[in-house]
This record gives structure tokens, sequence and C-alpha cells, in this order.
């Protein structure tokens, strides 16, 4: 099946049909989704109000990882089998990665503050985010740069 959709045209064909309907699904879940977390949810018992950030920092901490995962495997596969729309997927999925990431990093920083008192990140994220950020745009770069 994978194949079948690899011809750019049927790509193509298909994500027409599919991409108004995919907007609809996710503006409709965002619209349900976004007051259930950030109004409708109790604070919790420990971290009063501040869980709440924790709504937006997990979820984008995991989009960030599969937007960094999705440009290695499609910047690999540009720069094996040299297709097309995997270079298109990589120069789409580059600066997702890295608003996610920034947003990770942001929402984990205001949520260490009431937390810890301290306005940085604890831990490994921010290196973690940095590590995967800096390696895969390093296949990305070279993927890119053998263009051919």
């Amino acid at each position: 099946m994978f194949s079948y959709f690899a011809n750019p045209e049927r790509f193509e064909r298909l994500a027409r049909v599919v991409t108004p309907w995919a907007w609809g699904v996710a503006a409709a879940l965002f619209a349900i989704g976004l007051p259930w977390a950030l109004v409708i949810s109790p604070p919790d018992y420990q971290q009063s109000e501040t869980v709440r950030i924790m709504y937006v920092h997990v979820p984008s901490a995991w989009l960030a990882m599969a937007a960094y995962a999705g440009l290695g495997v499609s910047s690999f596969i540009y720069f094996i089998w040299r297709h097309n729309l995997a270079d298109l997927a990589a120069r789409a999925l580059a600066p997702a990665g890295a608003v996610f990431a920034a947003l990770c990093l942001a929402t984990g920083a205001l949520w260490g503050r009431p937390m810890w008192g301290a306005l940085v990140g604890v831990g490994c994220a921010p290196d973690l985010h940095a590590g995967a950020a800096a390696s895969v745009s390093g296949l990305y770069g070279a993927a890119r740069r053998h263009r051919g």
C-alpha cells in the first residue's frame, strides 16, 4: 500500500480528499479538548493549578520527538532512494519539530518555576531536545546537500 502512494500524483489525489476532513476532525477535537484540559479539569492536590501546564508540555514533547523521528526517517529515505515525497516530508517536519520543542522547553521552564523555584529546565530534557534536533538536522542537512 505504501508503494502505491509513493507515486506523487496518487499521493496528492489522496491528500486533496483527506486534508479537509483531517482539518475538521482536528478543529473539533481541539475545540473539545482545550476547554476540557484548561478549564474543566480539577486542580491537582500537590501541584494545584500549575498541573494545567502539563497538558501542553507533555504533548509538545511527544510531538517534537515524533517530528524528529519522522524527519530522520524521511531524510534517510531521501538520502538513500532520492524519493521526492520524503524530501517534502522532511522539509515540512523540520519547522514543526522546532516549534514543538521550543514550546515544550518553554512550558517546562514555566512549570519548573513554581515547583522547584527555578525558571530553567531541570534534568536532561533540554539536552535531549537539543541532541535530537542536532542529530536529525545533521542527517537532514546531509540529504539536502547531496541533492542531485
